[in-house]
């Protein structure tokens, strides 16, 4: 019997553009104030998602906001954290005994400090605080990114950037600003603290805990100096992207760095089977990117401005050597957020731009103004898949609107393969708007505010595993498609079931788009399609014949 299956293929194939990745349920919370999400952890039901709002962003003054929702995105659950001084979670994690302890900054160890200094908090699940411990010194926390993990005996590991020695930081490098890392127990006390980095100048993007029970580190060097990680075999200047690599007691083991000679930014790293996947953003095309496809671009589309930032994807082996580095983009500015693995052993992409050509083909399914400048409006989010050298498959941007809707992921939770949910934001909008992928109630969003928080449970719809199965029948199309994937050219070899010599061959790519057709007549033969003007990515090769169809899947690289 004929499989069904043929039908709901080519319908996703058709409307992927749009519904490559379903939206099942989002909803926006916040304030009559600006709402910033930083973070969000799964639950037993449900998520708790982190952030702040400002209360007077003149005189530093937010409150911090802790958030549980439910599978369903309602609210079960809010926590301010008022305060007359700065203060803003960033991250939390969950214990192994179900707890969450949060890091944050915050005034209370020294209420005159310049900036705030770090803080733990844990708290059950009903958002009750257990204990709250910080450290720091009386200068605080140079103001940049603050970051953690749970580690795998009921403490916390946090991270932040300083620059004075005093109190309960040791030692100090030197420069603008080192990482000082703490780890704490499940009680807030701590264990050990370390400083990372130079008389230059670092900036630490995350930190995770390894299976030896040590940490690896993201951290960026803005200005070169010398200290506790080094880089040796570079010269380079304005970013470098650094692995950092601590034991258990907090001791570097080892550091490695990339980059080229304009600057590069690191966002964070996956560890692999085989090695390590680090992603950002940069402006490089030279030195480590040389011949990654960065995408020149410059603010306002002016060559006398700066240039814009591509989103990147650099594979190392083990001992560091690279084993590929990707671009990814356009002449707007692109940033890769967070980065998956899946089990094929492709990439999912959570990224941030601000393009409208290149490799973001999908921006026309929001609206720009059409005297839109490369570089300015807001970013929006912008999800791809690439697979295990890199070469891009598929791209879907999502949000609202190129302008001004600031629909950006800050984190993301992965489910499995194809389900994932993601905390970003989004602009306050009125009733009757058009929000494109935000449908948020309105009574969500208070009159009057800026950004709101918009989180949202997505799934890919399309069926990777059953592309190109065939007919269960003796008398079915067959076909084979060779080299797969291919460069310039792809040879197909076909047989037509008895009795038919007319049939008609047709790629489709990613967008849904119909690129190549091709009338072939005989029961059987080979038909040859030059792809030398077809970018890269995955298409769908379909052969029909009447009632009878087949089709498989073609990845195009260079």
């Amino acid at each position: 019997m004929k499989k069904h299956l043929f039908l709901l293929i080519m319908l996703l194939v058709q409307i992927v553009s749009f519904c490559q990745y379903r939206i099942d349920w989002q909803n926006c919370y916040g304030t009559d104030e600006d709402d910033n999400v930083t973070a969000i952890t799964e639950t037993d039901d449900g998520f708790i998602v982190t952030g702040w709002y400002s209360v007077d962003p003149y005189y530093r003054i937010t409150n911090g906001v802790t958030l549980r929702i439910d599978g369903d995105g309602d609210t079960i659950w809010r926590k301010i954290k008022q305060t007359s001084q700065d203060y803003g979670v960033y991250c939390i994690d969950r214990l192994s005994d179900g707890d969450y302890i949060m890091v944050y900054q915050d005034l209370l160890l020294y209420p005159n400090a310049h900036y705030g200094n770090m803080g733990f908090r844990r708290i059950d699940e009903d958002g009750n605080t257990i204990w709250e411990k910080a450290y720091g010194n009386e200068m605080g926390m140079v103001n940049g990114t603050v970051g953690g993990c749970a580690t795998s005996d009921g403490g916390f590991v946090g991270c932040a950037p300083y620059n004075q020695a005093g109190g309960d930081i040791s030692h100090y490098w030197g420069g603008t600003a080192d990482v000082w890392v703490i780890r704490v127990d499940g009680n807030g006390d701590m264990v050990w603290e370390t400083s990372v980095g130079t008389t230059g100048c670092e900036f630490v993007s995350s930190i995770q805990q390894t299976d030896d029970g040590g940490f690896l580190m993201a951290i960026t060097n803005i200005v070169p100096g010398t200290g506790n990680m080094m880089c040796e075999e570079h010269q380079k200047v304005n970013g470098i992207p650094y692995l950092v690599k601590l034991d258990h007691n907090g001791n570097v083991e080892w550091s490695s760095c990339y980059g080229g000679s304009r600057g590069t930014t690191i966002y964070g790293v996956c560890v692999l089977d085989d090695g390590f996947l680090m992603y950002g953003s940069t402006i490089d095309d030279d030195g480590d990117f040389e011949g990654a496809g960065y995408h020149l671009g410059y603010h306002a589309g002016m060559p006398t401005h700066s240039r814009l930032t591509d989103a990147y994807l650099m594979k190392t082996d083990f001992d560091f050597n690279i084993v590929w580095c990707r671009c990814y983009g356009g002449r707007g500015s692109d940033t890769a957020i967070k980065v998956f693995q899946n089990d094929d052993g492709v990439f999912t992409v959570f990224a941030a731009t601000k393009s409208i050509d290149g490799d973001v083909r999908s921006y026309n399914r929001l609206p720009y103004d059409p005297h839109y400048y490369i570089g300015l409006g807001s970013k929006v989010s912008w999800i791809f898949r690439v697979d295990h050298n890199g070469e891009l498959l598929w791209e879907r941007v999502t949000g609202g609107n190129y302008d001004s809707a600031q629909t950006y992921p800050r984190d993301v939770i992965k489910h499995n393969d194809k389900e994932y949910t993601v905390a970003s934001q989004m602009t306050y909008y009125e009733p009757g708007w058009e929000t494109y992928d935000i449908n948020c109630p309105y009574n969500a969003n208070m009159p009057g505010s800026g950004i709101n928080f918009w989180v949202y449970h997505i799934t890919d719809t399309f069926d990777y595993d059953n592309v190109g199965e065939i007919e269960d029948n003796e008398n079915a199309v067959s076909f084979d498609v060779h080299p797969n994937p291919a460069n310039t050219w792809v040879s197909v070899d076909y047989t037509l079931p008895k009795g038919f010599n007319n049939a008609v061959i047709t790629l489709t790519d990613s967008m849904g788009l119909e690129v190549y057709t091709q009338n072939v007549h005989g029961e059987r033969g080979q038909h040859v399609i030059d792809l030398q003007k077809l970018p890269v990515g995955v298409y769908i090769l379909t052969i029909k014949c009447e009632e009878h169809n087949l089709t498989n899947k073609l990845v195009v690289t260079r």
